[in-house]
Formats: structure tokens, C-alpha cells, sequence
């Protein structure tokens, strides 16, 4: 009898089985040993990751920015960690943020989907294109907002703070010890730039229930770093399918906001054939069915089309869910630094008085002239950056400045990091808006603040966003003394979803101006 007969039968061996678990136990092994050496070889610092899971242990109950701030003391200026299987490099300086953005931005062109659960179409955005598609796109993008008419524009904005002042009034007025404004202004900023960009006609600061409103909510909570389902399918992609229908209110708000964007470009469409748009009068919309670019045909010729219905779709969607939650943090940023440094305030106030006076809807030109509030924005940017950094993907292996970069790496360039250095901004944690004065900036190198991004792949509509900041603040401030609370915590608690944001809201207190 042979030793095999006399075994169990759960103990007995397929020898080809075996060979084959063998074998990948090996392959694993060694996949694993040259995913996780990778930046010991090319002699790139960082913390030691653990297999499969990489380096996201370290941020269990940590602020990220904060990890990334420790780390830059540890590691030097670049360094590289494992998010998963992934390899990220960061990098939290200046001149080689400059060359990864500009000078050879053609090897980092693609911007790493920050959201995970993507819905037809936004697919099409700018956000998740890249290469040619993405270059033709932005063209067109980028020229829409250059044309459209800014005086036009301000005026929409003008209207859309009027409302605001409506309710900021009655919450005044019913709340002596203060209130959280972050809802109102959340509102407030969707509803400016939807009617001033597409001539949408939700009554969004009537209605906190409104499609668009929700809409943005819930995109935001689906890729804030508060969401677990959307932080495991960052780190691991292969899952995204298996949870993506855990996405549900998204997924739904999705679908009821697709259908109202596209009957408002119908609309707008069957306004331009029709009744036609005074030139001076044609919004963001209008000019992005307007503009064409190059394209090749399958014949192999050359010819000029527009947009499609379901591009404009897709880049109305790419600014909500991309760049209005960013707006939302930073005026309301804006308006808790006010009401925590009242000298500064009410310099503020005197240079709106100065250029605007007591006129109801100041013009676009007034409001570039605001110098005071101007830096008052940038500093509190720079000590409260709702961009906190900027991602992008190697898309071939490169050497810059000695530092290697291999295809596929995510770059992350971390610009809190450097807002916090002393050898740019002396004191970093004092609030000083004369940092950001012509002569300051000048003395410094001007990738050290980068709030609204730079190169090819920066926000083509943060003028725009300045402009809505101002045309509220104005407003405000010319009725207002804006005040702390009992309810005001300094420094504010703030969260990353997934653009830094107030944590638990802003309280404020509004007392009129004798």
C-alpha cells in the first residue's frame, strides 16, 4: 500500500495543482517585492509602505494635509508613498512644480480622476480626457470663457448677491448672536454662476431642494475623503465596478440633472436659431455652442465641428461638480478670516468704500480694482487653500532635474506644504494680506502660491469665481460688519471633500453699518 493510500483525502496533492500554487505564490511574491522596491532603487526617500495596502495605515485618524506636512520634514522636498499598489510622488517644490506643469507638461498632461464613480456623460469632460480629445476640448473651453462678456456677467452675479442680501437679512435679523452661512452661500454660488454661465433658472437660494443644489452635494460627498466606498476605490481601481452601485443618491441626482442641463441647452439652442443673442449678451453657454475646433474626419481629411448636446453636458457638469464646491469653501473662508481679523476688515471695507461708494451694482472694472480685497482673498488662500495640491500622471518614464519619474506614477505636488514654509512666508500661521502685495510677490518665486492652479490644466474660469467672491462681499460689506459668535471656532475645523472645506460650518455674526 502506498504512502498516498493510507492519507486522508484532504491531505493528498494534485502535483500540477500544487506546481501552479506554487508558481503564483512565486510570481505574487515577486510582483509584490518589485512593486514596493521601486523608489528604494531609484534612490527616491519615503516612509517604508506595508504590502497591499502601501502607506494609507499612516492617515488612519490623521488630517491628511498634516501627514503630508510630517512627512516633508522627514523626507526632504520630494518624496514618494504607495497609495494600495500605487506609487505617488510628491513634490513641495516650487521650481519643480514648475516644470512638471509647464515645461514638461506633455509628459504630464493626464489629471488623475479624483472621483472614482463616473456617469455617462462626464466621461466627455475635460476632468477625465486627456491627450488630443482633451487638448481640442479645452480649446474650445478655454475660448468661452475668454469671450464671454464679463460686464454681462457681473451683472448676473450683481442680481444673484441681491437675493443673498434678501436672506442674509432675515437670518440677521432672526439670529442676533450669529448664524452658519455656509448653506446660504452654497446656494448663493450656485445659483450666480448657473444664471450668469448658462442662463439656468433654478430658484436655487429659494429652494435648498432644488435638482442642481443636490446635485452638487452629492457629488461632493462622493469623492470626499469622508466617504470610505470612494476612498477604497481610489486606492484599489480593479473594485470601482463592484462598488459603484453602493453610489446611489449620486448616481440618481445624476440622472435628473443630465435632463435638466440638456433641456436648458434646448432651450438656449432654439434662442440662438431663432431670436438670436446680442453679442454682448451671449453667456458661457452660448459660446461653447458657438465654438468649433479641428478635428479629423475618418476619411483622413481635416474639418471644423462644434460640440455636441452631451460634450456641453459634460463640461457644464465638469464646473459644478469640479470647481463650484471650491468656490462655495472659498468665500466662506473668506468671509470667517473677516470676521476673525477686523482691522483687516475694515481696510477692506475702506477700499470698496474708495472705489465703489455707495453705487447699488459695482461694475466689472470696480471690482478688479478691489487691491485690499484682492490680497484678503489670496492670504486666506494661502492659509486656508480649498486646492490644497495638485495631482497629475506620468504618462512616460522621464528624469527631471535628477529626480526619476516612471509611467504611471501619480505626481502629487503638495501646496500646502509649501504656504506653510517659513522661507517663503515668514510667520506662516499669522494672517498678513500684505504678503501679497506687487512688491512681496515679486520676491518670491511664483510657484509658491499657485491657488487656482498653473499651465495648460489650470481652472479656465477662476476669473470668473473672483468675480462672484467680490460681487457678494461688496454687498456684504457695505451693509455689514461681519462679526464673530459664540458659535466662531478660530482656527476653523476644516475637511477635505475632497476640496478643503469648513468642517462643521462657518458662524458668523452680521451687525449693520451705522
Amino acid at each position: 500500500m502506498t504512502t498516498a493510500a493510507v492519507l486522508p483525502a484532504f491531505l493528498t496533492f494534485d502535483p500540477v495543482l500544487l506546481t501552479l500554487v506554487c508558481t503564483a505564490c512565486v510570481l505574487l511574491y515577486w510582483y509584490l517585492k518589485n512593486t514596493y522596491s521601486v523608489f528604494n532603487e531609484l534612490n527616491v526617500p519615503g516612509p517604508t509602505p506595508k504590502w497591499v495596502f502601501g502607506n494609507i495605515g499612516e492617515f488612519k485618524d490623521k488630517f491628511p494635509l498634516e501627514v503630508f506636512k510630517e512627512w516633508r520634514k522627514t523626507y526632504g522636498n520630494i518624496f514618494g508613498f504607495f497609495e494600495g499598489f500605487k506609487p505617488s510622488i510628491v513634490i513641495t517644490d516650487p521650481e519643480m512644480a514648475k516644470q512638471v506643469l509647464v515645461k514638461h507638461f506633455d509628459k504630464f498632461h493626464v489629471r488623475p480622476i479624483y472621483n472614482p464613480f463616473v456617469y455617462y456623460p462626464d466621461d466627455l469632460s475635460l476632468l477625465n480626457t486627456y491627450g488630443e480629445t482633451w487638448r481640442r476640448q479645452r480649446s474650445v473651453v478655454a475660448s468661452a470663457f475668454k469671450s464671454a462678456n464679463t460686464a454681462h456677467i457681473v451683472k448676473c452675479l450683481n442680481r444673484a448677491a441681491d437675493k443673498l442680501m434678501l436672506k442674509l437679512d432675515e437670518s440677521a435679523r432672526l439670529n442676533h448672536n450669529g448664524f452658519d452661512i455656509t448653506s446660504l452661500v452654497d446656494r448663493f454660488s450656485l445659483e450666480a454662476f448657473a444664471s450668469a454661465a448658462f442662463n439656468y433658472k433654478g430658484n436655487i437660494l429659494d429652494d435648498p431642494n432644488a435638482t442642481l443644489f443636490r446635485y452638487m452635494r452629492a457629488f461632493n460627498h462622493s469623492s470626499s475623503a469622508d466617504n470610505p466606498i470612494a476612498g477604497l476605490a481610489r486606492v484599489f481601481e480593479s473594485l470601482t465596478p463592484l462598488l459603484k452601485p453602493f453610489d446611489k443618491e449620486h448616481a440618481m441626482l445624476h440622472v435628473q440633472h443630465v435632463n435638466e442641463i440638456r433641456k436648458c441647452i434646448k432651450e438656449e439652442r432654439e434662442r440662438l436659431a431663432n431670436e438670436g443673442v446680442d453679442s454682448a449678451e451671449r453667456n458661457l453657454l452660448h459660446h461653447l455652442m458657438l465654438g468649433t475646433f479641428l478635428e479629423k474626419a475618418e476619411d483622413g481629411k481635416w474639418h471644423r465641428r462644434g460640440l455636441s448636446d452631451e460634450e456641453i453636458v459634460a463640461h457644464i457638469n465638469s464646473l459644478i461638480g469640479g470647481g463650484l464646491g471650491t468656490l462655495n469653501a472659498s468665500i466662506e473662508f473668506v468671509i470667517h478670516m473677516l470676521a476673525v481679523n477686523p482691522e483687516a476688515q475694515q481696510r477692506v471695507y475702506q477700499n470698496i468704500m474708495d472705489v465703489c461708494g455707495n453705487e447699488e451694482n459695482p461694475s466689472d472694472k470696480q471690482l478688479k480694482e478691489l487691491e485690499e480685497l484682492d490680497k484678503f482673498i489670496l492670504e486666506t488662500l494661502r492659509l486656508l487653500p480649498c486646492a490644497p495640491g495638485l495631482a497629475r500622471t506620468c504618462t512616460e518614464d522621464c528624469e527631471i532635474n535628477g529626480v526619476p519619474f516612471r509611467k504611471g506614477w501619480v505626481v502629487r505636488i503638495m501646496l500646502c506644504t509649501v504656504y506653510n514654509d517659513e522661507s517663503f512666508f515668514p510667520k506662516p500661521e499669522v494672517f498678513d494680506s500684505d504678503r501679497f502685495t506687487t512688491e512681496e510677490k515679486e520676491k518670491r518665486h511664483p510657484y509658491t502660491f499657485l491657488p487656482y492652479g498653473q499651465g495648460p490644466r489650470m481652472c479656465p474660469g477662476y476669473h470668473i469665481g473672483v468675480f462672484q467672491t467680490k460681487a457678494a462681499l461688496v454687498k456684504i460689506l457695505r451693509k455689514y460688519v461681519i462679526e464673530s459668535s459664540p458659535q466662531t471656532v478660530d482656527p476653523l475645523p476644516v475637511a477635505l471633500r475632497p476640496m478643503l472645506s469648513p468642517k462643521d460650518g462657518v458662524c458668523v455674526k452680521l451687525t449693520k453699518r451705522t
